[in-house]
């Protein structure tokens, strides 16, 4: 399962905006387009199915700063769209809280190929500065591997509105889309035989989990994970826990660490291989309890008579180790990072490159970086500009069709055209005119 397609409007500067991900994704744009935007927006996502709708808009600062304004606030819903694929393997894995079987009790096609999409809409109650908000629309649809509708289910506080499509091109039948999409799809469904009806700020993923398809995906993009990792916050102590996980600027290393190294021991083997491009002499990575009964990180070189802290270590190896804890965590299933050129020399930064295409995970890097836009296949490096108060993104060599086939090739770099200022979408607006502003939506 991946997610395929996410289209976001009115959130901050994401008036409307769809961003197609691939396996390996990178987006690129002057200061102030909004990459941090969508970086938000994505990682909202996460905490909308991981946690609830309403933790998710209280972690973003409220409604007021997600939904987008310039002036005033929009009057339009803050809405998400996401497509997430799926296959047999996905459907009936043993990996999910649930198994799903067909209604024959058959095992899924092997070359099933769906994509489910999840849509939903929140807005404020009115225009006072305090009002709640609500969810205004919610709804499933399941398309086929050549994008036909098999199934559209509206979900409200009423009931379930559902409309069929052309279910044979999904290679199913009706019977096994009706288990799928269990309970939606029961002749008499009512709210009430599943606990209550949801509540104004509540999604269908809130509370029937482990039930149908709709729960899968959010069990897979609750997984989303952002980091923006800092040396300095990298370098600090960290605390053991059973499920510790990396913070989004490095915060609990070593915590992290000792986790991944004691559950997943292949995966640490690969860590200490790609370190000793960075310390050659690298013996092993441990971690050891401090006087305050926390965790530190610590690296052992060949020849000297003692472990390195890692306050001793260089801002490169520090930030390299954290990169590459966060993509070995097999627990994310989208992996944003934010600047991953930061402190890393160019060597380190392509062989964590190549690590990032070869893993199982979806990864989305942000960047300026020349070394990242011309070691990456430009047809995955995405554009991202502001126009009039709104962000837009695009694929990068869509922008310019006339230079799409010499980047393709290799006769072109991207960064050299990316910094050629060719086109205007690429430059800063304070070294182009900017237009007249649009009036307010």
């Amino acid at each position: 399962m991946e997610i395929q397609r996410v289209r976001v409007s009115t959130f901050k500067s994401l008036y409307d905006v769809e961003a197609r991900l691939d396996h390996l994704s990178v987006i690129t744009g002057p200061n102030g387009s909004g990459k941090s935007n969508l970086v938000d927006a994505l990682m909202f996502l996460g905490d909308t199915y991981r946690h609830g709708l309403e933790f998710a808009v209280s972690r973003a600062g409220g409604y007021e700063n997600v939904a987008y304004r310039r002036t005033r606030r929009a009057k339009k819903a803050v809405s998400f769209e996401v497509d997430v694929s799926m296959s047999a393997a996905d459907l009936s894995s043993s990996r999910n809280y649930y198994f799903m079987r067909r209604h024959d009790d058959k095992p899924f096609p092997a070359g099933l190929d769906l994509r489910l999409r999840h849509t939903f809409s929140f807005r404020a109650s009115s225009q006072k500065l305090l009002a709640d908000f609500e969810v205004v629309h919610e709804s499933l649809q399941l398309f086929s591997a050549d994008d036909e509708p098999v199934l559209d289910v509206q979900i409200t506080r009423d009931g379930i509105v559902t409309q069929w499509g052309n279910v044979r091109s999904s290679g199913l039948r009706r019977p096994d889309v009706t288990v799928m999409f269990r309970p939606f799809l029961d002749k008499e469904f009512d709210w009430e035989k599943w606990g209550r009806k949801p509540g104004p700020t509540e999604l269908s993923t809130d509370f029937l989990r482990f039930m149908n398809v709709a729960s899968l995906m959010a069990d897979h993009v609750e997984q989303i994970r952002v980091f923006q990792l800092s040396p300095h916050l990298s370098r600090s102590s960290g605390v053991a826990t059973p499920n510790a996980e990396l913070g989004r600027h490095g915060e609990n290393l070593p915590g992290a660490a000792h986790n991944l190294r004691r559950r997943d021991s292949d995966s640490w083997s690969k860590i200490e291989s790609a370190m000793r491009a960075v310390v050659p002499g690298l013996q092993s990575i441990t971690t050891i309890p401090t006087e305050d009964r926390r965790l530190a990180v610590q690296f052992r070189e060949a020849g000297v008579g003692r472990a390195w802290n890692a306050s001793e270590v260089s801002d490169g190896t520090i930030q390299t180790f954290a990169l590459l804890v966060a993509l070995f965590d097999r627990r994310a299933t989208l992996l944003i990072i934010e600047e991953p050129e930061n402190a890393l020399h160019p060597w380190i930064l392509r062989q964590v490159l190549d690590l990032a295409k070869a893993t199982d995970k979806q990864i989305l890097f942000t960047t300026h970086s020349q070394v990242v836009l011309d070691y990456i296949d430009p047809e995955v490096v995405q554009l991202m500009w502001m126009r009039r108060g709104h962000s837009q993104l695009r694929q990068f060599i869509g922008i310019d069709p006339e230079l799409a086939d010499g980047l393709v090739s290799g006769r072109l770099s991207t960064f050299e055209v990316y910094d050629s200022g060719l086109f205007t979408e690429a430059v800063p607006r304070g070294f182009v005119e900017v237009g007249a502003e649009e009036e307010d939506e």
